[in-house]
């Protein structure tokens, strides 16, 4: 068995909220309206399922479509560290293509981690822009996790 190699771009938070209220929000694409900076998301309003269609579209210009390909659940008790979501969303183009992964672990009852992974490659310029499409989900994911710890933890 082969182990897949590593997102091109990682980046992670630890909040100090409960993991399910933060899943609530991360794995609501339709909240990512008020993650994501100039993006507006077409999602089913509920939490992510296999087989969900999503298209983001960034500031009026690039669009994103994407399909629900996993969706993972570990533990019931949200207080124990075993509890744990994640979502694998497949980016079908126009300019992004690859994977996206959210995934929110617990850390005791009031606090826990998220991770925003994306394994794309863009469709547009080969690989001499991949270096600046990295910088750019580094950029939005890192503003993304900041307003979802506003969000979830308040003023």
């Amino acid at each position: 068995m082969t182990s897949s190699p590593m997102p091109r771009v990682v980046r992670h938070r630890r909040i100090e909220a409960s993991a399910p209220d933060v899943w609530a929000v991360l794995g609501t694409l339709t909240r990512h309206d008020a993650l994501v900076p100039w993006t507006r998301v077409d999602a089913p309003d509920r939490e992510l399922q296999v087989g969900d269609r999503v298209t983001a579209v960034t500031a009026e210009v690039v669009v994103d479509r994407m399909v629900v390909t996993a969706v993972r659940r570990r533990g019931e008790d949200p207080d124990a560290d075993d509890w744990a979501r994640w979502a694998t969303l497949h980016k079908e183009g126009p300019v992004l293509v690859g994977d996206a992964h959210l995934v929110v672990r617990a850390r005791g009852r009031h606090a826990c981690e998220v991770l925003w992974a994306e394994d794309v490659h863009t469709t547009v310029a080969g690989a001499a822009l991949e270096p600046v499409v990295d910088v750019a989900l580094a950029v939005m994911s890192d503003v993304a996790l900041a307003r979802l710890d506003a969000v979830v933890t308040g003023p």
